[in-house]
């Protein structure tokens, strides 16, 4: 079943409330990846009160983000057990809501390792793209343009640090139409990530993980399009390994979509460069 988060559209009433952050082994629970580090921020009345903070051992699994995080296999050997680190999270969040920066994301990790209940949401990445347009929102741009200082971005702990005080300054801004955050009291909506939302991406040619169908549903998964034909309008084009066989430029082993990049002048980026982006948006 598609899992389901309220979204808490009048934010600027909210006082008090958890901040939320996980660090995992990659981008994809269904695929199996996993948490490797929970944390929590509690803020009640606008003051924060209390911290959580737990390393998890991901079963064997492979921490493949460790270029992001910085978080060894060897660190996590001893960690505690996801149903231990769950059990504590949850005595320490109790009933509140909760505040994440693409919050979407640490929500399907979390249903993905057995939480099947979750409380109202507010995802400071929404209200960023709903106040200053949909672009260029990840934290870490944030941190710098409003000068929050955090010192271990991507540490679970400090992000979500980071995020209370990002909330506190937008929650000052004028709301725009940038974006729909949601009906008069709360919208139900599947929880996807949406750190390429906005995004009308191409893709051409296959990749290691799968062919253009499954890239193309990763992208959705992410809130990105993924038009037939590059245009003016495409931000990227995603390419993999050429295998057509009548590609249009046969010179240079290239397709229509490679050739529509040059001609609009449109970025190519490899999966490497798209896994980065994603990981930069949260």
């Amino acid at each position: 079943m598609p899992l389901k988060v309220k979204h808490i559209k009048n934010y600027q009433d909210v006082h008090s409330y958890v901040s939320v952050d996980t660090e995992t082994t990659g981008l994809y629970p269904m695929y199996g990846d996993r948490i490797i580090q929970l944390s929590a921020v509690k803020v009640i009345d606008d003051q924060v009160v209390d911290s959580f903070n737990m390393y998890v051992n991901p079963d064997g699994v492979t921490n493949a983000a460790y270029f992001v995080n910085d978080i060894t296999d060897e660190e996590l050997a001893n960690a505690a057990s996801t149903t231990e680190a769950q059990a504590k999270f949850l005595q320490f969040v109790e009933d509140l809501p909760w505040l994440g920066h693409n919050i979407t994301f640490d929500l399907r990790f979390l249903a993905n390792e057995g939480m099947d209940n979750f409380p109202a949401v507010i995802d400071t990445l929404a209200i960023a793209r709903h106040t200053l347009g949909p672009k260029g929102n990840s934290l870490a741009r944030l941190q710098t343009k409003f000068k929050i200082v955090n010192e271990k971005q991507h540490d679970a702990l400090a992000d979500a640090q980071a995020t209370v005080k990002l909330f506190e300054i937008l929650r000052e801004l004028p709301e725009r139409d940038y974006c729909h955050l949601g009906d008069s009291k709360h919208e139900v909506v599947e929880a996807e990530d949406n750190a390429l939302a906005g995004l009308k991406i191409v893709v051409t040619g296959h990749f290691e993980i799968g062919n253009r169908n499954e890239m193309i549903r990763i992208l959705k998964r992410h809130g990105a399009t993924s038009p037939s034909n590059v245009s003016s309008r495409t931000d990227y084009v995603l390419l993999g390994v050429q295998t057509a066989v009548n590609v249009t430029d046969q010179k240079h082993n290239r397709s229509n979509k490679e050739l529509g990049a040059i001609k609009f002048g449109t970025p190519v980026i490899s999966y490497d460069d798209l896994v980065k982006m994603i990981e930069e948006e949260r």
